[in-house]
């Protein structure tokens, strides 16, 4: 995910309230499951801590749009890879002695949806009143035109350590199954390696819903914790 962060008059204060009460799926679909990589917009909160570091700057700089916090708009795009033929996402293997290798490389297929996921937040946030854009980039700054921000976000070099992207509810790594061979965790949730242990979360997922999974972990969690309750009191 990607992040465009913007400044109003009045004050917003996103550290108070129900987080991530809004949420558009407008650029979910528009291109089908193979045309050009879609996003889901949200509003995430921007908890002091959390906005310290996406906001980024040092001294002064650091200080003055933490001081802005009240006024400050935070717009997320959420983008799901792996489903793609240009987006093959990434991969965990093992070392010889066991321990993980991550690699994750970021195609131009989702870099390109990055940037126009950057377009349309900054788009929404200028209709709706704010007085000055920007895309949460190591080398962006405030605007105050939709003309400038377009301008900004087109001369952006997108690379690592250079955009600010995140991963947010991740999901998939103790998939379901009966078959220790393939799965992590059984049907009941129980960890098939480690006699005493049940994962009761979205890493039982096969693959990540791309959608925020809370009502879907109320469930699976509801059900699972239910069938371990009896289990405990039935030895």
């Amino acid at each position: 995910m990607n992040i465009s962060a913007g400044q109003f008059e009045e004050v917003i204060n996103p550290f108070y309230g129900a987080p991530q009460s809004i949420y558009s799926d407008h650029f979910q679909w528009q291109d089908g499951a193979t045309g050009r990589m879609s996003y889901k917009l949200e509003v995430p909160p921007l908890h002091p801590a959390l906005a310290a570091t996406l906001l980024g700057g040092f001294g002064t700089q650091s200080a003055e749009r933490m001081a802005q916090l009240p006024h400050t708009h935070a717009m997320l795009a959420l983008l799901r890879d792996g489903f793609h033929p240009d987006s093959p996402g990434g991969s965990v293997e093992l070392r010889s002695d066991g321990t993980p290798v991550l690699d994750y490389r970021v195609s131009p297929y989702a870099w390109d949806g990055l940037r126009r996921a950057f377009h349309s937040m900054a788009e929404i946030q200028f209709a709706g009143g704010a007085k000055a854009v920007m895309p949460l980039h190591g080398d962006a700054r405030y605007v105050t035109t939709l003309a400038e921000a377009r301008n900004l976000i087109d001369g952006l070099d997108l690379a690592l350590y250079r955009t600010r992207l995140g991963s947010a509810h991740v999901m998939g790594g103790c998939a379901m199954g009966e078959t220790p061979q393939t799965a992590v965790a059984d049907s009941l949730g129980r960890h098939h390696q480690l006699s005493n242990l049940s994962i009761h979360d979205g890493s039982l997922f096969p693959t990540s819903i791309g959608a925020n999974p809370q009502l879907s972990v109320y469930g699976l969690t509801a059900k699972l914790a239910t069938s371990l309750a009896e289990r405990l009191g039935n030895p």
